[in-house]
């Protein structure tokens, strides 16, 4: 029986779904890594870890050089412990009022944090140093991204101002590619069939990829078109090159990549 009982909560667990009335996206990055971090308001929230609404208290920081970011409590009305990638406090979608939030990061391998964010009609949010915005002060709204040109901060204060009539809240959100990125083509090397790789573009604008073979002759066109900004996958057929090294080369207004392709018979 309590096998039984234990296995029927850890399935009620599983296929929990939590549902926030006013939940909000912010994803923080720094170009390499990312960590998705909600915020809002639900009528059943407190001021500290509340496990019916999804949020959880995080162990302590890695080790210096892993990327890490979380909500802290430090200097706010919250009890989160060590932190926490939730941090939900009372209130319905009726409310007016700003709530503040505080959030730290550990830079890991990438070179800037960003923070990118979903906002709702009815809700903006400002972003500031722990100094009184001497550093940064950026108010945000709507879809975006925020840089954060000085390295040295690994702390913001984000107050989130909510006014009457909160809208749908944007539950998820597409994070853009700081630079041109191409991927290597895979499987390789390549025996026959279609190889795939990876673009990512941080603006629209016309993309060319070509194939060429180790004496610089092009050998194919891959795609010559314009693209919206984000990731996107190309295919190409590599099963009437000779085997040999070839050489994928993708161009755009902004830069220049290369990678290898290594087709075997």
């Amino acid at each position: 029986m309590k096998f039984s009982f234990t296995l029927l909560c850890l399935l009620a667990l599983a296929g929990t779904v939590w549902a926030q009335e006013v939940d909000l996206v912010f994803v923080v990055g720094d170009g390499v890594s990312s960590a998705e971090l909600r915020a809002g308001l639900d009528p059943a929230a407190t001021n500290g870890i509340d496990a019916a609404l999804g949020e959880r208290e995080l162990p302590p920081l890695p080790p210096s050089g892993t990327f890490e970011a979380r909500f802290v409590g430090t200097g706010v009305p919250a009890e989160l412990g060590q932190g926490s990638y939730r941090d939900y406090r009372a209130g319905s979608s009726a409310f007016e009022g700003e709530v503040a939030h505080r959030v730290m990061w550990q830079r890991g391998s990438g070179a800037s944090i960003a923070i990118d964010y979903g906002l709702p009609d009815g809700v903006t949010a400002r972003v500031e140093d722990l100094f009184g915005g001497v550093v940064l002060r950026e108010t945000i709204s709507g879809s975006g991204r925020l840089v954060v040109a000085n390295g040295a901060l690994t702390e913001v204060l984000l107050t989130i101002v909510y006014t009457s009539g909160v809208g749908t809240p944007i539950t998820s959100i597409q994070i853009l590619p700081r630079e041109t990125t191409l991927s290597a083509p895979m499987p390789q090397p390549a025996r026959g069939g279609v190889v795939a790789f990876q673009v990512g573009l941080p603006s629209a604008g016309p993309v060319r990829i070509a194939v060429y073979d180790v004496t610089g002759q092009q050998v194919a066109e891959v795609v010559r078109d314009t693209r919206a900004a984000g990731d996107h996958l190309f295919k190409f057929d590599v099963e009437t090159l000779p085997a040999g090294l070839y050489l994928v080369r993708l161009e755009t207004v902004e830069s220049v990549r290369t990678r290898s392709l290594v087709v075997v018979r």
